[in-house]
């Protein structure tokens, strides 16, 4: 079974799935202020989170930007290896490795 990062919600192979609740705790960020910094609304964000929304490229490449990754740091298909330098750490997440 696969599992989308941050829930415990089974999801389908073909699904992308993305880091942005990891990147946005280790910068304690809220929804509400990673969403100010975005100019989307904080239920965009929930949403994109918990995997109900895949944004569009130009959003994709904002949030990327915004913490400094590349575009594939931050998304990623159901299934695919994760970014080098990054770990699961347990079912529902994914930490990057300083």
């Amino acid at each position: 079974m696969h599992y989308y990062e941050g829930s415990a919600k089974p999801v389908a192979k073909d699904q992308m799935r993305n880091r942005i609740r990891v990147l946005r705790a280790e910068r304690d960020w809220t929804q509400e202020q990673l969403a100010d910094k975005l100019g989307v609304s904080r239920q965009s964000v929930n949403s994109i989170e918990n995997g109900k929304y895949d944004p569009g490229l130009p959003l994709a490449f904002k949030i990327a930007r915004l913490f400094g990754l590349k575009i594939e740091d931050v998304f990623l298909w159901e299934g695919e290896k994760l970014p080098a330098g990054s770990r699961r750490t347990g079912r529902n997440s994914i930490r990057r490795l300083q």
